[in-house]
């Protein structure tokens, strides 16, 4: 080619929209675009709209990604349950963007993984006929940190899992049952942060190690709730919950939500996390134009609404699905924060204050997809 024909190409390609930066900015998504007056966000980064044609055309889908990949593990199990045709299989792993790093807390190393060979069997056998394994066994395989070890399942979230609550409690504690009526008070600290490189939101695929360290250096700047020591270990699979109703001294914030494994030694390991603006809380009935198999905010400026100060609102949204297996004498964290100060746009410009309500019949939680260890 050319320079000439390269300049040529680079030119036809000057409008296109960059996806990253669209995605940092977009406040709805029935915004229209920064570079382009006429389409809405949704018509560049939602993909959802070309399912009918991409399931039309039976193509068999490798979903790959890694449970600290940002949020590409979620839409992996989106693609499953939406482009189904019999021959799509996912794989999920204990890995960062790219795949490079095991960023398992038990384990924290390079990742040993054979993606490579895993890959070339998918297209030997649709491409040239190879009668290998590849499907003898279920098609949905993913890693349960913790304990280090691959399962799998025909259906996400795996049949054997049963929903249960852990209770937001006084004291900063978290009980299985409900708990005494009162709130909890959190100055929101906008210092507050995951740190830019190692955590789920840096695409840099070189970095190896644990993803979000130990994480009790934060307890000062944020509100944490612990559940006592675990008489056995309970293996959470899919997608927690938070329910949290929360008075706002603003009519606007954000909470980031981290579910946390705190060990013998008092080191707190962050499980899986999840994060939501206060104005998008609203949820609607059904997914619109595609399955899910969580609760569903539109995030448009039609269903935007600001928080009433004067009481406590219901927020609930889902944390980014996880595997992993707390063990006997660990205990199992909630951790709360207003701000993400390296990854998330800023939205406090004055101080604000949070009553965080239990109790009664405002009973914050976090539902737990728990698996039945006896069957699985």
């Amino acid at each position: 080619t050319s320079k000439k024909e390269f300049k040529a190409a680079i030119a036809d390609h000057e409008c296109n929209v960059y996806q990253m930066s669209e995605g940092a900015t977009a406040e709805y998504m029935d915004a229209v675009t920064t570079l382009n007056g006429h389409l809405a966000i949704k018509d560049v980064l939602s993909p959802h709209l070309y399912k009918d044609k991409m399931k039309e055309s039976k193509v068999p889908i490798y979903h790959w990604s890694g449970w600290w990949d940002a949020g590409f593990q979620h839409a992996a199990f989106r693609q499953f349950m939406n482009l189904d045709n019999g021959q799509n299989v996912v794989r999920i792993g204990p890995w960062n963007h790219g795949g490079g790093a095991n960023v398992s807390p038990t384990v924290a190393t390079k990742s040993d993984y054979d993606d490579v060979k895993e890959i070339l069997r998918f297209f030997d056998f649709h491409l040239k006929g190879m009668k290998n394994d590849m499907y003898d066994s279920p098609r949905i395989k993913y890693y349960t940190m913790g304990e280090d070890v691959w399962k799998a399942s025909e259906t996400w979230p795996p049949e054997n899992k049963r929903d249960v609550p852990l209770f937001l409690s006084g004291n900063e504690t978290a009980k299985w049952n409900s708990t005494e009526k009162g709130f909890t008070a959190y100055q929101v600290d906008t210092t507050h942060t995951v740190g830019e490189f190692d955590c789920r939101w840096n695409f840099n695929t070189s970095h190896a190690g644990v993803t979000y360290s130990d994480r009790k250096n934060q307890d000062s700047i944020t509100v944490t709730f612990t559940s006592p020591e675990l008489s056995e270990d309970i293996e959470v699979t899919g997608h927690p919950q938070l329910e949290i109703f929360l008075k706002n001294s603003l009519p606007d914030g954000a909470i980031f939500a981290y579910l946390e494994d705190v060990d013998e030694n008092g080191n707190a390991w962050n499980v899986t996390d999840g994060q939501i603006r206060m104005i998008h809380r609203k949820l609607l009935d059904d997914a619109v134009n595609y399955i899910d198999c969580v609760p569903y905010h539109g995030y448009r400026s039609t269903d935007a609404e600001q928080m009433d100060t004067s009481k406590a609102e219901l927020i609930s949204f889902d944390l980014l699905p996880t595997s992993h297996l707390f063990r006997a004498g660990h205990k199992i964290q909630v951790r709360l924060a207003g701000s993400d100060l390296d990854n998330f746009k800023h939205l406090y410009h004055e101080d604000a204050n949070w009553e965080i309500q239990h109790g009664g019949e405002m009973n914050s939680r976090i539902v737990l997809p728990v698996i039945d260890r006896v069957s699985n």
